[in-house]
């Protein structure tokens, strides 16, 4: 009877469920802190992207401004934290207005990437999260009217179309 009034060890296993529990809320914490921050690093490297974008001077060269964007993403090294982060093809894609005519009016930088909400499958479900960062700058005019309307602008006294300048911080 002795053996079962004895309380030694009970402060143990309260203290082994406590600081389970906290360990639990503790890594937890840090899975969702570090997914916000993967987020915040894509939407970056996304905003650096597009706005590499819309400010290159190709004169119509749409493979330079991808290729341009590319490199700026790739420059951000935002996959060095977070491995899912990585562009490809499929991933960062480019809206440049001429796919279809509901997108006229957007231009910019989509990246999609896929991460766990949790380190392990058991709490917050196995399923990866589908993440999307966008990033739509708005450019009046776009990059071949501005050459235009510079061109015409700067046209020299014989019609031949000069050096390109900037006569209105319009976006040109």
């Amino acid at each position: 009877m002795n053996q079962l009034n004895n309380q030694k060890g009970q402060s143990t296993i309260e203290f082994i469920f406590s600081i389970s529990f906290a360990l639990f809320i503790i890594i937890y914490t840090v899975k969702i802190a570090l997914n916000y921050t993967s987020g915040y690093l894509a939407h970056y490297a996304t905003y650096m992207a597009s706005r590499a974008y819309l400010t290159f001077e190709g004169n119509g060269n749409e493979a330079g401004a991808i290729l341009a964007v590319r490199e700026t993403y790739a420059s951000t090294k935002v996959e060095a934290y977070n491995p899912n982060l990585e562009a490809n093809n499929t991933t960062l894609r480019v809206l440049d207005g001429s796919a279809s005519a509901q997108q006229v009016i957007l231009t910019g930088v989509i990246f999609d990437w896929e991460t766990s909400f949790s380190t392990s499958g058991m709490f917050g479900g196995s399923q990866p999260l589908e993440m999307r960062s966008e990033s739509y700058l708005g450019r009046e005019p776009d990059r071949k009217s501005c050459v235009v309307q510079t061109c015409t602008a700067a046209r020299d006294s014989n019609g031949a179309c000069g050096r390109a300048f900037t006569l209105v911080d319009n976006g040109c």
